[in-house]
């Protein structure tokens, strides 16, 4: 902040909040209101005064989260003092409260506007906004019209989670009636199944197992498509943000380590693959930087494996807001992806094994279906154990980034001396092997293994006003199938 800008955040601080002469004061009434604790309350109300300062210092317009939002409204609303007084003598600008138009490009500029704020709010108060009145982008899309004014002493409010709870509760439920229902019928169906000869098992199995990955895959692709509240992305992403986006956590981290040694505020000790303190950090650094700076620490420094777990939360904050762009898959249907596919396939495997039981009991050859009962489990832990990263909106980002810096893939940028966010942003592209030159060489060898092929080095060498708004039977003799226990004797 400058001397203006800390003026005007004294004169907010200072400002009371408060309406003379009234009985009940402004923070208890918006904790009562909100059915919020006071303490609560009172951490609302100075993040409103944080918010009223960024809509008249930041330079862009600003949204509020849904919380901050709702002491801006009491202020309004309550107090008589909001215009003349705290507009008038402490903003010396009104704040005009812009209510959204509807629709899905007003949800998407307010949600620019909202993560233009949460900079603004980290770049100013060098802090990171906390988490349960500032949600990450994205949580807040779409959420004040999920309100609704509801009579307490007519109607029971009940929290969603409970009616999760109850819904699970209703689904085991349902399933218990089905197989007390149909249990026989689903046991006749399977004992038929495991009574089939051995061609014909094998060829049910092999069947089933296509379907179940088929459906495994298309499961998997399903959860890569981006949230409909999502915002799509209007500003180029932050370097170590495309980092994380080609790579993951690693590649954000390199991107990052590369950057710091770069400006010679880091070095590299090669042999001992370590990395120390060399300058001071700026004031203004990243986040990760800094978390990267701190764990180095000086001579002899720290060896690259901890420094690649030590900037954590860091890197978690770089992620929810790919994911509020829904450039990055969320971590519940993560879950989903790996979950759903492999316990389908589980069961098919669980199936072929009863099978091979029946075969081993009854003395027949079950060498095929063992073969394909392992190729279906060993397809199953590629396919469908490992994590999504991008949404299809991701690659398509991605590629555009790629695309837009490909002269950093095809020239050697020390050639041409390019500044240290090339730098950065062609390690988060293109990974440690777009480093050479001698600190270059020097950092890959520290980050990667030895034996890796030579790239290059990249050389380092809003408006808008106060405005504001509030991602088969047996029979037989069975199967001469050589391979798959046959039906019954």
């Amino acid at each position: 902040m400058n001397q203006e800008q800390a003026a005007l955040y004294r004169r907010i601080r200072e400002f009371p909040l408060d309406e003379p002469g009234s009985a009940v004061g402004f923070t208890r009434r918006l904790a009562a209101e909100n059915g919020w604790s006071l303490e609560r309350a009172g951490r609302v109300v100075e993040e409103y005064r944080k918010f009223a300062f960024l809509a008249a210092a930041a330079g862009h317009p600003v949204s509020p989260s849904d919380a901050v939002d709702q002491a801006w409204h009491l202020h309004m609303t309550y107090t008589r003092s909001y215009w003349d007084r705290f507009c008038g003598e402490v903003l010396r600008k009104p704040l005009h409260h812009e209510p959204t138009k509807g629709g899905i490009e007003e949800e998407r500029k307010f949600a620019r506007w909202y993560s233009k704020t949460l900079g603004s709010y980290r770049a100013f108060f060098r802090s990171e906004p906390p988490a349960d009145v500032w949600p990450q982008p994205g949580s807040q899309a779409g959420i004040s019209a999920r309100f609704e004014r509801v009579d307490r002493t007519r109607s029971a409010v009940v929290p969603r989670f409970w009616l999760r709870g109850l819904a699970a509760l209703a689904a085991g439920a349902l399933l218990v009636a089905v197989l007390l229902r149909f249990g026989d019928a689903i046991e006749s169906g399977l004992a038929r199944a495991l009574n089939l000869r051995g061609p014909s098992y094998l060829a049910l199995y092999a069947q089933a197992f296509g379907a179940v990955l088929a459906a495994g895959l298309l499961f998997r692709a399903l959860q890569r498509k981006a949230d409909r509240n999502c915002p799509e992305n209007e500003e180029e992403l932050h370097p170590y943000e495309a980092a994380y986006l080609a790579g993951g956590a690693r590649r954000a981290t390199d991107a990052a380590l590369a950057s710091l040694v770069a400006r010679e505020i880091l070095g590299a000790t090669p042999s001992r693959r370590r990395i120390r303190r060399e300058g001071l950090l700026p004031a203004d650094a990243h986040p990760l930087e800094a978390s990267l700076y701190e764990a180095a620490g000086v001579e002899p420094g720290s060896e690259t494996a901890s420094l690649h777990r030590a900037g954590a939360a860091a890197l978690e904050r770089i992620r929810s807001r790919l994911v509020s762009f829904g450039l990055w898959v969320p971590s519940y249907r993560n879950r989903l992806a790996v979950a759903v596919p492999l316990v389908a396939m589980a069961a098919l495997a669980c199936f072929g094994l009863a099978k091979i039981d029946v075969g081993l009991e009854r003395q027949r050859p079950v060498g095929y279906l063992v073969l394909l009962v392992l190729v279906s489990v060993a397809a199953a832990v590629p396919l469908f154990g490992r994590p999504l990263r991008r949404t299809r909106r991701g690659d398509r980002a991605l590629r555009q980034l790629k695309r837009s810096y490909r002269e950093l893939q095809a020239n050697p940028a020390g050639e041409d001396g390019a500044a240290v966010p090339d730098l950065s942003m062609a390690v988060a592209l293109f990974g440690v092997s777009a480093l050479s030159g001698d600190r270059g060489v020097e950092l890959r060898a520290a980050l990667q293994a030895p034996t890796v092929p030579t790239a290059f080095w990249a050389g380092c060498g809003g408006s808008g006003g106060a405005g504001a708004s509030c991602g088969g039977g047996g029979g037989g003799g069975g199967g001469g199938c050589g391979g798959c226990g046959g039906g019954g004797s």
